[in-house]
């Protein structure tokens, strides 16, 4: 750029940009835009008392390479978390020196952040899938072997007890894999029409197992009997990761609420981000726990992500948003700290198809 000074005042910006003029005291002469804040005349002012103190000390190179005469271009995040492209330039206008425009691109870094992670799910995915045949053979023959030597050894033997535990190691190796193999997207899924509460029903034995005995698992239905088009064992799975995950949030008791419920979803309705209108079952695992900070909250349904590393793979949620997913619908976390956790699955409700005329 030849002549970086600008020679007239930049044109009001739109709700996404904003500018600040600077002087050479390094004063506010002018701001302008929704996106640094500047609903208030801040002339006189500082760049901390538009943009916060920690965002302003980030601008500083930038503030000292356009009072040299050059310009810079940077990001900075403010205190709010968004996240702003600013540019700063020399300016030579109404007793200006410098003036840094600013662009909202939290919603691009956001979306960048969400194809990374998509990126990794399918080189995990890719993993998966290379290495699920190999290790099942593995795990059969792990358990062929512990089947074989219990049926060999006396029934009184002390080894029993250490060969069932193998057994059960490799089950649980075998279950793991499956999980993997739904995160990684690759597992075939047999939708089929169902009532949400009938199939919680059918597997209520089950679930009233997992839970210890000062755990109280309630039951709540609600709504018309609308129909959903899911798989049955996804959907038993998924509510057996979040009984678990209740389970060992109560270590002292408490009570577990598994409910089910149809909404129409709106703009104005709490849904899962991105979620299209329309209607919708829902099926919710609630807990009194102690709930979930919001840094934990936010991250809950990442894979791999575990606040349990030591007895937890991090893919049970991840597991749970993806059974959503392929069902059509998603996963929302509502949590807050010493009020319980509570995860709803939301599928669009199916409209049976009309008989032949």
């Amino acid at each position: 750029m030849d002549d970086p000074s600008i020679d007239s005042p930049p044109s009001a910006a739109p709700g996404d940009a904003g500018m600040v003029m600077l002087d050479r005291e390094r004063r506010v002469v002018l701001t302008s835009g929704v996106a640094v804040g500047a609903v208030l005349d801040q002339r006189g002012g500082t760049l901390e008392s538009v943009v916060g103190e920690r965002a302003a000390a980030a601008l500083d190179p930038l503030v000292d390479e356009a009072l040299a005469g050059r310009s810079r271009i940077g990001e900075v995040t403010l205190d709010d978390g968004r996240v702003l492209s600013v540019c700063g330039a020399p300016c030579h206008v109404a007793g200006a020196a410098c003036v840094l425009s600013a662009r909202d691109v939290t919603r691009e870094r956001q979306l960048e952040t969400r194809l990374r992670d998509a990126h990794r799910l399918e080189t995990v995915g890719t993993l998966a899938r290379r290495m699920a045949h190999d290790f099942n053979n593995i795990l059969m023959g792990i358990l062929g072997c512990a089947d074989l030597a219990q049926r060999m050894i006396d029934d009184e033997s002390r080894a029993h007890p250490f060969l069932e535990e193998l057994k059960q190691a490799a089950l649980r190796g075998s279950t793991l894999t499956r999980q993997l193999l739904v995160v990684a997207r690759r597992s075939e899924a047999r939708p089929a029409l169902m009532r949400l509460e009938q199939a919680v029903g059918e597997c209520e034995r089950l679930l009233r197992a997992i839970v210890t005995d000062t755990i109280r698992l309630e039951r709540v239905a609600s709504g018309e009997g609308w129909a959903v088009r899911a798989d049955h064992v996804e959907l038993q799975q998924s509510l057996v990761h979040l009984l678990l995950n209740a389970r060992d949030a109560m270590p002292s008791g408490g009570t577990v609420t598994v409910s089910t419920d149809e909404v129409t979803v709106s703009d104005t309705t709490v849904a899962p981000e991105g979620l299209a209108p329309g209607d919708y079952c829902v099926l919710s695992v609630e807990d009194d726990g102690p709930g979930m900070a919001p840094e934990v909250r936010d991250r809950a349904l990442e894979p791999f992500f575990t606040t349990s590393a030591a007895t937890r793979s991090g893919l049970g949620l991840t597991t749970v948003a993806e059974f959503a997913r392929r069902a059509g619908g998603a996963a929302l976390v509502t949590s807050a700290e010493g009020r319980g956790t509570r995860v709803s699955i939301f599928i669009p409700r199916a409209v049976p198809l009309a008989p032949p005329g």
